[in-house]
């Protein structure tokens, strides 16, 4: 954001543009809260639920809310969200990277030995098991997002929230998946697919070796709002 003056201003723009209409929000991998902070502030009303499962990115999560005066307007939860209910994993801080660099996986070896923390999991399904409605899911778990997405189904299938989500290949291949994998099981559930740019998005069947994009967004026909927004965003659309 020094740098440049925007952190991901594509993602962004899609994000705001979803949660300026969202009822309820659900920020998995909320770090230190950018898209969880901004949510409670532009949208009156808005039920928010936060995961963050770094105790120290989780600290300063809830200083951030206090600071903007949204203590009270947010549900963050110190959980991993994972594919098993009631669980326990290891969770590796990487020693330069730090907590944007936390996974369930050790991802940085070339760095030395992680900070080695237990964390408590949970899935979607069961912590949302009393609501009413998802409107909009955002998920950056470092390579953990297909696991994330095979424990929310149930949300998936009753609410087809939009979802937008962070995908590489590097940080999957440690937990055995590929981000063609999320692709398939999406779009079995009826949602379209389309990778986000520096430009604009872009269709997507198929995430290769190739795929340069990291960031995705899922949306599901039943929601035209957001798919005329996405479509509105699509590259070819602007030349």
């Amino acid at each position: 954001m020094i740098a440049e003056g925007s952190y991901e201003p594509v993602l962004s723009d899609l994000l705001f543009y979803f949660l300026r209409q969202a009822k309820t929000f659900v920020d998995v991998g909320a770090n230190v809260g950018l898209y969880t902070v901004a949510a409670v502030r532009m949208t009156q009303g808005i039920r928010v639920i936060s995961y963050e499962p770094n105790p120290v990115a989780f600290s300063k999560l809830s200083r951030n809310l206090g600071l903007n005066n949204c203590m009270n307007k947010a549900s963050i939860r110190n959980l991993a969200v994972s594919n098993e209910v009631n669980g326990s994993v290891d969770f590796f801080v990487p020693k330069f990277t730090g907590s944007s660099g936390g996974s369930m996986s050790d991802l940085h070896p070339e760095e030395g030995s992680p900070e080695v923390q237990s964390i408590k999991t949970t899935t979607l399904d069961k912590n949302l098991e009393d609501f009413t409605a998802v409107d909009v899911m955002k998920i950056d778990v470092e390579g953990h997002e297909l696991k994330v997405i095979q424990g929310s189904l149930k949300v998936v299938k009753n609410f087809s929230p939009t979802i937008v989500i962070e995908l590489l290949r590097k940080w999957m291949a440690p937990f055995g998946d590929h981000p063609q994998d999320v692709v398939a099981l999406l779009r079995r559930e009826g949602y379209v697919a389309f990778a986000i740019t520096d430009l604009g998005c872009e269709p997507v069947s198929e995430i290769t070796d190739a795929t340069v994009a990291t960031n995705f967004v899922f949306c599901h026909p039943s929601r035209p709002q957001h798919m005329t927004k996405i479509y509105s965003s699509l590259i070819t659309a602007s030349v």
